[in-house]
């Protein structure tokens, strides 16, 4: 976010991800970069930069997507939860909904999250966290969430992927209902 000493970009303007929430993330980098020293200066991460869409149903992502991570020769596992099989969505009545994640089984982290459906804006935040944070999957499958919640979906995705397979999926594609890991074919 310098380009010159003392002269700073924040926004639209750098061609990074045009959000206000990005600008208001490079915002506050800058103020702490214009009042800290050089050795406690920050530099910025975009890898958990949350992308949203405020249609019905809502849509929302962070992180890599599947083709992206195609083209970078990563080996990830893609993995799906079907929404309408929480409580939550019995209580409001709710027939759509998918949560999907990239993780690094090796690493054991998240790469990816995607969600369509309820409050995805705001459930992609739990997905943004773990990217950021490079919380292990392990973290995220004791994630409590409350009962009935559409923040549960994380967890029991995480759990069903901690189940013994003989060889697990790569970059699958999406499946009808419940929770979907599937070798390509």
């Amino acid at each position: 976010m310098i380009g010159q000493e003392h002269v700073w970009a924040a926004g639209d303007v750098t061609g990074i991800a045009p959000y206000t929430h990005t600008a208001n993330y490079q915002a506050r980098l800058i103020v702490h970069n214009m009042l800290h020293s050089a050795d406690a200066q920050r530099t910025s991460d975009y890898r958990a930069i949350p992308r949203a869409v405020y249609t019905d149903p809502p849509v929302a992502s962070v992180g890599l997507t599947e083709r992206r991570a195609r083209e970078l020769g990563l080996q990830l596992v893609a993995a799906s939860f079907d929404l309408t099989t929480l409580a939550r969505a019995h209580v409001d009545d709710v027939r759509y909904g998918r949560l999907r994640l990239l993780v690094d089984p090796a690493q054991s982290v998240v790469y990816g999250a995607s969600i369509v459906g309820p409050h995805a804006d705001s459930l992609i935040g739990i997905g943004t966290l773990a990217i950021q944070a490079r919380l292990s999957l392990e973290t995220l499958e004791e994630l409590v969430a409350p009962f009935p919640s559409w923040g549960e979906a994380y967890a029991l995705l995480v759990r069903s992927l901690s189940r013994p397979r003989k060889d697990p999926p790569i970059l699958t594609e999406p499946q009808p209902n419940s929770l979907v890991t599937t070798p390509p074919s």
